[in-house]
């Protein structure tokens, strides 16, 4: 390949220590049915799942998740998104770093009656993740004897983790494309 090829940029090292080739927009293969651009969540997820840093039950939870906030907000900057990667780069920062961060922050301005993105509750969102011990598929929680089962309330089992964890750092994203770029 040759490195001036507008396809391709430099590899890149990314915020988890792996060489990773920048796919760009250029790369993909346009849609039969519309030439639209790639949406740079879609792109992030791509790339998560091609690294394996989720799995493909994960990946559409994610995509069930932000689905509502893909419609309504159908562009979001490259550098957004480049620039939650590059926090999570930061030695002092880590996906689980800005994952407590992220859920902190939502947890304060939601107990202040702010919404930071209207019309959107990751509470909401999130129940995509949560399972019961009925509905668990890797049946994470199991009674042994049925004297001692006790209702519980919905959890994330451990197979749905990453998939939670990049759910903030993507909810973080998104807050900072509004920030930045829609206010």
């Amino acid at each position: 390949m040759d490195e001036r090829d507008p396809r391709y940029e430099q590899s890149i090292i990314t915020p988890f220590g792996r060489s990773s080739r920048v796919r760009t927009l250029l790369e993909r293969e346009p849609s039969t049915t519309t030439d639209t651009p790639v949406h740079a969540v879609v792109a992030y997820l791509d790339m998560l799942q091609e690294e394996s840093f989720i799995s493909v039950e994960e990946r559409e939870k994610l995509e069930v998740a932000f689905s509502p906030l893909m419609h309504r907000y159908p562009y979001v900057r490259p550098a957004a998104v480049r620039a939650v990667r590059k926090e999570m780069g930061r030695p002092e920062n880590n996906k689980y770093v800005l994952r407590d961060k992220e859920e902190t922050f939502w947890r304060n301005v939601r107990r202040r009656g702010e919404i930071p993105i209207p019309e959107f509750s990751p509470e909401e969102a999130l129940t995509a993740f949560r399972v019961t011990p009925d509905s668990d598929p890797n049946r994470t929680v199991v009674f042994l004897r049925p004297e001692y089962a006790k209702p519980l309330s919905p959890y994330v089992p451990p197979s749905y983790r990453m998939g939670e964890v990049f759910f903030y750092v993507i909810l973080r994203m998104f807050r900072r494309h509004l920030e930045k770029y829609e206010r």
